[in-house]
C-alpha cells in the first residue's frame, strides 16, 4: 500500500509519529510525506516542480491520511491544492481510501 499524508506543517510532529509507527508495522508499504521537518525526507526531488510531484503522488497512491486540525483547515496548500486532487482521485476510484486522524478539536 502506498499512502499520501495531507497535513498542516504545524502538525508535523503528529505526522512523524504516525509515519514511524506505520513503517514499523508495515515495512513493505510506503508513505509519502513532503516536509523538510520529516526525518526521512527524500520524498520531494530537488529541482522538480513540487506541485506537479505532489499531484502525481496523490494520484499514484492507494489512499491518503488526512491529519485534521484547525491548522489543516486554514492551510491554503491543503484546502486549495491537495483536497481537490484527493476528491478527484476518490471519484475516479471508489476503492481509494481516505483515512482521517483528528489532531485537535475542529
Amino acid at each position: 500500500m502506498k499512502l499520501f499524508c495531507s497535513y498542516s506543517n504545524d502538525d508535523i510532529s503528529h505526522v512523524n509519529s504516525f509515519a514511524s509507527a506505520f513503517k514499523k508495522e508495515n515495512p513493505k508499504d510506503s508513505i509519502f510525506i513532503a516536509s523538510s521537518k520529516h526525518p526521512d525526507d527524500d520524498s520531494l526531488e530537488l529541482g522538480k516542480k513540487w506541485r506537479e510531484q505532489l499531484r502525481k503522488e496523490i494520484l499514484d497512491s492507494d489512499g491518503v491520511v488526512l491529519f485534521l486540525s484547525k491548522s489543516f483547515f486554514k492551510s491554503e496548500e491543503v484546502i486549495d491544492f491537495e483536497w481537490p486532487i484527493i476528491v478527484e482521485r476518490k471519484k475516479k476510484d471508489p476503492n481509494f481510501i481516505i483515512f482521517t486522524i483528528l489532531i485537535d478539536d475542529i
